[in-house]
This record gives C-alpha cells, structure tokens and sequence, in this order.
C-alpha cells in the first residue's frame, strides 16, 4: 500500500497532475476499534448513515454500530433490502432519498453497498466512507461506480471514498464465494494492464507507468505466492485486500477504470446483461471476470500465431451495426452510441498495424510467465469454482467473447482480433476445447 499517496497532489512523469482523496486507509485486526477516530478525523457531524443489506449488518454493521454508539454517534441505518441487492436505479434512489446535511454517509459492505453508496455521494455532493466487509472487488477505492440503467450496466464517474476501514477478521472469515471473486477480479488484471498497453502501443492513448505498477506490484505478489493461495490465510488476505485497493487507486489516478478494467471486463458485463435470458444463476462479478480472464490470456496467446502480413483489416460500420442490433437486440441503443463514440478513434491503418507488429509480439513475450501463471491458477479447481464456471451455457459465453467488446468505447485485445477478422475463429476453437 502506497501510504505516502493519501491525500496528496503531485505532478507525474505521465504529464498528468494526479490527486489522492483518499485520507485514511486502514487494514488492521479489530481495525472497528479505530472507526471512531477516523470519524472524529473527517466530519464534525454527529449523525451517521449507515447503508447496508442484511449479510453486511450481521457481518461488520452491528459490531461498527455498538463502538460508534458508545462513542456518543447517532447512527441511522439503511438497510438495503433483498436476497440479491442489485446496483440499480431503484436502490440508488433509496439512499438518495434517506440522505440529508446534517449526516454523514458512511457505506458498510462491499460491490454493490459501495458501488450505490459512491453514486450516491457523489450525486449529493457530499462525502462518504465506507467499511470493507469482504475482499471481493476493486471498487473500494475507485473513483467510479456500476450502476445498471435501462438493463445495461453503465460506469459513472463517483468521488472515492474519504476512509477505508478494513478490520482483518472480518474479510478473513467473509464467505468463500466472496474472496473467490476478489481473486478473480485481481488476477484478471492481467489482461486489463496488457489491454491498456496495447491502445498506448497502436493508438499512442494515455498511458501511466505509476498507475500501471501500483497495480502490477501487487498483483506480482500474489501469482507468485510460493504456498499457493490460501482463502483463510490472513497473510493472503492482507495482500489481496491491498491489490483490490491499489487497484482502485490507480483507477483514481487516471480518472477512469483503464488500468483495471479491459476484455475481461467487457465479457463480464456482457454474461451480467444477459444471463436472465438463459435463467442463469449469476456467479459473482470478480469470478465471472476471472472467467473471462481464462479466455483473455489466450487471446494474448494466440497472438503470438498469427501471420499478421496475411491479416485482412475488416473495418465495417454497417456491418457492426447489424451485428450490435442483432445481438444486443433491445439493449442496443447504448452500445450504439458507444460504436459513435469509438469508430474513427478505434480506426487501425494496417501500416501502423504491421510497423507495430514486433512490439505487439514483444508484448506478449515479456508478459509470458505472468500470463501463463495467472493461467494456471484460474484453471485450478479451488481458484473460481469451476462447478459454477460449467453452469454458464456455451451460447452465453461465445456471444461474450464475440461481442462484449462493443459494450465498452475501450480498445482490447478483443477489439483488435475483430478487427483482423479473427475474433469469431479463434473463439469457436477455443469453446470446443473449453466445452468438451
């Protein structure tokens, strides 16, 4: 964890002038004994909105309640209700409608409690904090949310929290299913860091080494722990909790998901979008990126095959269109826009595709081992779950691969294989191996 980042303003290599709001990040056993001087430290209020859901109350609220209580806080709860609290319009405007001036807003839980508590915030121009109840995902210090508007899952910029309260015990003993997920999440940042240098390679986009290494640090760490990943082991715990976070603050750096959200992302959101049309039971965010992940690496992989002086550049917007119109059917309408939004940006001559050739090949190259490791590790048993990774039908998953990278104005692996006229052969070849 970069301490030294908090509640700072610097000036970067990138050329950019980066700021870290966040003040106080805070990963301790019995980390809850502290929450009232961090509370003290960042608002004079004596009121405090507590969001929650059931599990996250039981789990980390009810205990943060009691010191708060006794430390002469008035805490208000609101306790999001549901087997399954989605980030949806209908759940963002509870919260918006419970908030007022004289409270502070402080989010117990994890994706989706601090995806609308973020949201939330920021709408109302007020600040928040939030209490990490499980390390399951990237967003505690992010500076942007999730939320699904009209059945598509949009991101929206946010303001990061204030404080990160993280007590060990509780993300050690959150349920298994949840640090799956973060795990999952974390390693797809493979192909999300590979992603992002490729678009700086062929489109010279923005790119930030600090950024870039906050992340890649930590997640060096943990593809490479000696002893293999132990989901209860607190030393482990520690250093994916750090990993997520880090990844939020590189995101917070930019000022957008890149660095740690690419193909793997894409096809995620897409199976999210469209698994209530194949009655699937939806496995977690950061296990379906891993999902992902499995499929991502190889594409990176299979790059290393091709005869890129053979390619045929396939660059056609009506074609696009039909493809957006029949596959996205009533959820098209923003992935148009999206198809506005990219298409001269995403144009790629084939002379800046073949003077980049042995730079794309370098990539892969001294990326090799991190790729094959993290390969590795998704394809064991215990990493996702691979019971849940089966129930994903075959048509779900090849659509994904084929088409989620229309739901982002990003450039991809994914992107680039389409564009060469690869993306469906190499998908098809690698769902019958995937499949069988």
């Amino acid at each position: 964890m970069t301490n030294r980042l908090l509640d700072s303003r610097f000036s970067c290599d990138c050329g950019k002038e980066h700021y870290i709001t966040i003040k106080k990040i805070l990963i301790e056993n019995d980390a809850f004994n502290k929450l009232p001087e961090v509370m003290d430290r960042l608002t004079k209020k004596n009121k405090i909105l507590m969001i929650c859901d059931q599990n996250t109350y039981q789990a980390a609220g009810k205990k943060a309640v009691n010191i708060l209580v006794k430390k002469d806080y008035d805490v208000n709860l609101l306790k999001i209700k549901g087997n399954k609290v989605v980030p949806n319009t209908d759940n963002l405007n509870k919260i918006l409608n419970r908030i007022t001036k004289d409270e502070y807003l402080l989010a117990c839980g994890s994706g989706t409690i601090n995806d609308l508590s973020a949201y939330a915030a920021f709408k109302r121009g007020i600040s928040y904090s939030v209490i990490a109840t499980a390390p399951s995902m990237d967003g505690y210090a992010s500076s942007v949310s999730s939320i699904t508007t009209q059945g598509v899952k949009q991101t929206y910029n946010t303001k990061p929290p204030e404080a990160i309260i993280a007590d060990i015990g509780v993300l050690k003993n959150a349920p298994k299913r949840l640090i799956q997920a973060g795990y999952g999440d974390l390693l797809g940042k493979t192909t999300s860091l590979l992603d992002w240098k490729l678009a700086n390679l062929l489109f010279d986009e923005y790119f930030c080494n600090k950024a870039f290494h906050i992340i890649e640090d930590e997640l060096y760490k943990i593809i490479n722990t000696k002893e293999g990943f132990n989901f209860r082991s607190e030393k482990n715990i520690v250093s994916l909790i750090k990993g997520l976070i880090n990844s939020g603050l590189a995101m917070q750096l930019v000022g957008s998901s890149r660095p740690a959200s690419g193909s793997e992302h894409h096809i995620s959101h897409f199976i999210e979008m469209f698994g209530d049309d194949y009655n699937l039971k939806m496995p977690l965010h950061g296990t379906k990126v891993g999902i992902a992940a499995l499929f991502t690496t190889l594409f990176y992989l299979e790059l290393k095959n091709i005869d890129f002086s053979k390619i045929n550049l396939v660059y056609n917007k009506k074609n696009r269109i039909k493809k957006i119109k029949n596959i996205y059917k009533n959820r098209s309408k923003p992935i148009l826009k999206n198809l506005e939004d990219r298409w001269q940006k995403d144009n790629l001559l084939k002379e800046k595709l073949l003077n980049s050739k042995e730079d794309i090949l370098l990539l892969v190259e001294q990326n090799l081992k991190k790729i094959l490791k993290t390969r590795k590790i998704l394809q064991q048993k215990d990493t996702l779950n691979n019971n849940i990774i089966k129930q994903i039908p075959k048509k779900l998953t090849e659509n994904a691969l084929k088409y989620g990278f229309e739901i982002r104005s990003r450039y991809t692996v994914t992107t680039l294989l389409d564009q060469i006229d690869k993306l469906e052969q190499l998908t098809d070849k690698l769902l019958n191996k995937y499949y069988q």
